[in-house]
């Protein structure tokens, strides 16, 4: 039950390669701009490898003050850093479906992802159990980042607990019924041609 686990009230994590198209320097831009959220102060892990990694770490360097924002490499069992933060961060340009929000979602993480084709508006349903802001929206990712850190438990216990549930719909028991469904009427549909 992810309202049970621990967590941090104003740590995100993001799991991405350190890529171009993971756009990792919006993620950096808005926790610079998100500032403080009431007293706590919002502090992105991003663990992950990759060619922008010497680039990303000098705009790091060179903001001033510099965003609570740490570099962490690449970890085996990352996914397992989403059950102790309270929010995640997806701000890439395209993603095929979005596995990292799924991921995210089951150990009661909410997403905080830029709306892009084919993935996360058709698995988060905003302030349900994530949120999506406009791609490329660096202020309003930033609004929204420092709107879930400032949330108490309270607030943030539904959210955590539907993300949870949306992401039960993405099992290998749900998908494989889905499909089993999708098959029988496919081969039936053809059966009724010839």
């Amino acid at each position: 039950d992810p309202g049970l686990l621990e967590f941090s009230l104003a740590r995100g994590v993001m799991l991405a390669s350190l890529s171009k198209r993971k756009q990792i320097d919006h993620a950096i831009a808005a926790m610079s701009k998100a500032g403080r959220a009431g007293l706590r102060r919002p502090i992105l892990d991003i663990y992950g490898r990759g060619p922008q990694q010497k680039p990303l770490n000098k705009l790091l360097d060179d903001q001033k003050p510099r965003p609570l924002v740490n570099l962490r490499g690449y970890l085996p069992d990352a996914v397992q850093q989403f059950a102790e933060a309270s929010f995640s961060l997806l701000t890439s340009n395209n993603e095929a479906f979005g596995l990292v929000l799924v991921e995210s979602m089951g150990m009661g993480c909410i997403p905080i992802s830029y709306d892009m084709p084919y993935g996360p508006s058709e698995i988060i349903t905003t302030g349900v159990d994530g949120f999506i802001v406009p791609a490329d929206d660096i202020e309003a990712l930033a609004a929204t980042i420092r709107k879930v850190a400032k949330m108490s438990p309270a607030k943030l216990a539904p959210i955590r607990n539907a993300a949870y549930q949306r992401a039960q719909d993405f099992n290998d028991e749900h998908v494989t019924e889905h499909w089993s469904t999708i098959m029988g009427s496919a081969l039936e549909s053809k059966s009724e041609r010839l």
